[in-house]
């Protein structure tokens, strides 16, 4: 895959297999496994009309991340970064610096470097989301688990990652987002 400096479109997929290692699993046992996620993949791939050959994948045995092509509207502003090369691990650093993180039409954090300041909590996956009277922010590197907040030590970070979250919403003022729902083709406010 040849890189002109240029956004490449792609979907993304990621799969992992709980418990490949453990302890009670027999090379043979991990053998059958790794052949029926090779076989469950190609079968999808083959479902969604997308040829197994035209994609870069990294495989670790027990899961395979697939960058996959994509067909990209033309209709609507989409924001694209490379990332081929990191995430196929050719380039040791991202292209991006740091990305706010939605669940749903929620923001619940943002990301920069080796930070991420929540705005939303959601301690395990069945308990209730709630907004935080006052943001969560850790450093990653130091607290991957995200357990101590150091808010009121590292309130310098605030500054860029609240660009981050600013730049967004002045995207979105730009470019509304889609409603769900909306039938194809759609055609923008304003056309384009």
């Amino acid at each position: 895959m040849a890189h002109r400096g240029l956004a490449v479109h792609r979907t993304i997929v990621a799969l992992d297999v709980e418990g490949f290692g453990a302890r009670d699993r027999t090379n043979r046992n991990q053998v059958a496994v790794r052949d029926g996620l090779y076989t469950a993949v190609r079968a999808a791939f083959g479902e969604a009309g997308i040829p197994w050959a035209d994609h870069d994948h990294e495989d670790r045995g027990d899961g395979m991340f697939i960058l996959a092509g994509a067909e990209v509207p033309k209709d609507r502003l989409i924001d694209g970064v490379d990332q081929t090369d990191f995430f196929l691990g050719r380039q040791e650093k991202s292209n991006r610096e740091g990305f706010p993180c939605y669940v749903g039409d929620k923001l619940y954090a943002v990301k920069w470097r080796s930070w991420k300041l929540h705005f939303i909590w959601q301690e395990y996956k069945y308990d209730e989301a709630r907004p935080l009277p006052y943001p969560r922010l850790f450093n990653l590197i130091q607290d991957p688990r995200e357990r101590q907040s150091v808010a009121a030590t590292s309130s310098w970070v605030y500054r860029p990652m609240m660009q981050i979250v600013d730049d967004f919403q002045a995207s979105l003022k730009k470019e509304p987002p889609i409603p769900p729902g909306t039938p194809d083709p759609y055609s923008p406010p304003g056309g384009r």
